[in-house]
């Protein structure tokens, strides 16, 4: 597997977009018919359906070109196997690392909304000790996914490396489960202050963490120097294959089942997901 820097403007694009994608679901506060409710089952279906395609692109797909940039670097199917496997691991490491710092920087406020329910005591009559709360709780929400935008930007940039048509569906799926945690972001804040704007600027500024991600890969890459590329390479899918899974099944998928507590469109909509990513990737091998 060659391993080249040829994808990078897409791969920068492909992660900007996805990032964009928190502004998206923070303009919802520009909407004030709409502010207030959303349908809690699309987004169900929808953090359930990324959820799907990211472990599928995950274990099937990156892992895969993880052991195969080991044994291109030179070791063998068992050695590679193993290391693609340990990589796995880091990227947990890493992850959970993320959520930890999270958890000490926002306590034991939560970092996200009912989306659906009324905030406070309205709009028009929110009293000082529920706008210090909001603000707190959105402050929080902007520090917590902007250090999940972050690996979230270098998957996407490692994957487009490799494969463009890859990186573009994972793309798609971190996108989408980024709409509700602009949402997550721009709503208290709003609620808070009044001000759409200051809102829509704190989700704003958690979303720039995925570009800066994808950046921070690029500059990996690149002046890790020509003889150690493909073990850069190797290493770094394998990592992101443990952030993918983890970012799934302790973000998406626990956030999916808060929508839906029967379960039933969280894993219909995870099967799908996963049929949708598996059929592309046997398109693509007949391509």
């Amino acid at each position: 597997m060659a391993v080249t820097l040829e994808h990078a403007t897409t791969a920068f694009i492909l992660s900007i977009a996805a990032g964009s994608m928190t502004m998206l679901g923070a303009s919802i506060v520009f909407c004030p018919a709409l502010v207030k409710r959303t349908n809690h089952k699309v987004l169900a279906s929808g953090l359930g359906f990324s959820s799907g395609v990211m472990v599928l692109i995950g274990f099937i797909d990156i892992w895969t070109k993880s052991k195969d940039a080991f044994t291109d670097y030179g070791y063998n199917e068992a050695y590679s196997f193993a290391f693609a496997t340990g990589s796995i691991f880091i990227g947990a490491i890493i992850m959970r690392i993320i959520d930890y710092i999270v958890y000490l920087l926002s306590g034991k406020h939560a970092t996200t909304i009912e989306f659906g329910q009324p905030i406070g005591n309205g709009e028009a009559s929110i009293n000082k000790q529920d706008e210090a709360k909001l603000k707190s709780v959105s402050l929080s929400a902007a520090m917590a996914i902007a250090l999940h935008n972050f690996p979230e930007g270098i998957a996407v940039f490692v994957a487009t490396l490799e494969n463009p048509t890859v990186g573009a569906a994972l793309a798609v799926g971190i996108a989408f489960h980024n709409i509700p945690e602009g949402l997550s972001v721009a709503l208290p804040m709003y609620y808070a202050t009044g001000n759409r704007c200051l809102a829509f600027g704190w989700a704003f500024l958690s979303g720039v963490a995925e570009p800066i991600g994808a950046l921070i890969a690029y500059a990996i890459i690149y002046f890790s120097g020509e003889e150690i590329h493909q073990m850069v390479y190797a290493t770094m899918f394998g990592i992101v294959t443990g952030i993918m899974v983890m970012i799934s099944m302790t973000g998406l998928l626990p956030t999916a089942y808060k929508f839906d507590p029967q379960g039933d469109v969280v894993a219909n909509s995870l099967i799908a997901g996963m049929a949708f990513m598996a059929t592309s990737l046997v398109l693509f091998q007949f391509a």
